[in-house]
């Protein structure tokens, strides 16, 4: 059944540098310690018998985030080496929906949606894509359908406005709604679907305030900082998640701040649904800016953060990671603030 279609090879949190082989050939490497590592098998899944092995290194080598830091520091979660979350082989046809990001506009009541499309099609292909927005707890709740044919060349992405209607409702700590976007691309030789959880909320600076859809909002938080004693790594279920926000709530606390970490999707999803502003950090407390691997390293580490967790209303604010050193930390940092508010202001 997956003959001619694409086979990625999805790993939801390795510690943390993955090589992946099929039989004999390599596919690749990766080393993200924020985010999944896919590697894409296609070409070297035939139909038959295969071995695919993945080797984990937990080795510091060129790219050291810092002895300290929580993202691999025995002081909290341990340098602990292996793959947790899922480990799976997902399908899909040969023109799919890839990477989403949706942008809340609160004062307009719509959603900008930039969809990337994967499509080994050669040549021009029309195809017809539908979006619909659903209340997650009420799925019965839609609103309106937006149909659109659009002509994509290659892995183009476009650009999509969607009204959320008069009223949509709004996302914050005391009412954390959440909606789901449906998005479907059809073509006369393929079908593909996506749901992304997205929040219609505004987190901005005021002055010296910080206000979430025009309001004012204090933070009031805690660290998070990988410490997870019965197993020695985070869970990746949103369960645990839920248990550990909840707890933060009962103390009175709306935020939590991951130090030098960032934790797995169903963290998100927890703060989501339970209404926590979340800081993650891109992984390091260390020395920055002196020309080592780990300056072009934490550029690729946040991109890679924002564009698997950009669309939780709950992630609202991102860092390189804690108490920066070196001579050329702060012009670093000025350069890395600015490339990522244009990027992504969300």
């Amino acid at each position: 059944d997956y003959k001619g279609q694409k086979i990625n090879l999805h790993l939801e949190r390795v510690h943390w540098e993955s090589t992946v082989w099929v039989d004999d050939t390599k596919i690749g490497m990766q080393n993200s310690l924020s985010t999944a590592h896919n590697y894409d098998l296609s070409d070297a899944l035939t139909v038959g018998e295969h071995t695919i092995t993945i080797r984990v290194d937990n080795s510091v080598k060129d790219i050291n985030p810092g002895i300290d830091a929580h993202s691999i520091s025995d002081n909290t979660q341990t340098n602990w080496n292996g793959i947790i979350g899922d480990i799976k082989l997902e399908v899909s046809p040969k023109l799919a929906i890839g990477n989403v990001k949706l942008y809340p506009n609160v004062s307009e009541n719509n959603v900008k949606a930039i969809i990337e499309f994967e499509n080994s099609f050669k040549g021009e292909q029309k195809v017809q894509l539908l979006i619909q927005a659903k209340e997650k707890s009420d799925l019965g709740n839609s609103i309106k359908i937006l149909e659109k044919e659009v002509t994509i060349n290659g892995n183009d992405n476009i650009t999509v406005d969607y009204n959320m209607g008069d009223d949509p409702k709004l996302w914050d700590e005391f009412n954390p709604n959440i909606y789901k976007m449906e998005i479907t691309v059809k073509s006369k030789n393929t079908e593909h679907s996506k749901t992304i959880d997205f929040g219609m909320r505004d987190f901005k600076v005021n002055g010296k305030q910080f206000s979430i859809n025009d309001r004012p909002v204090f933070l009031r938080g805690t660290l998070e900082c990988a410490i997870f004693p019965l197993t020695g790594y985070p869970p990746t279920d949103v369960d645990s998640w839920k248990k550990i926000y909840k707890t933060i709530k009962k103390h009175g606390l709306n935020h939590m701040r991951f130090h030098s970490w960032c934790p797995p999707e169903a963290a998100f999803i927890a703060a989501d649904e339970e209404g926590v502003y979340l800081q993650v950090e891109a992984s390091a407390w260390t020395k920055i800016g002196d020309g080592d691997q780990i300056d072009k390293w934490l550029y690729k580490e946040g991109e890679d953060i924002i564009d698997a967790y950009g669309n939780h209303p709950s992630f609202v604010m991102m860092a390189y990671g804690n108490e920066p050193s070196g001579t050329n930390h702060v012009s670093y940092l000025k350069d890395y603030v600015a490339h990522f508010k244009k990027l992504d202001n969300r």
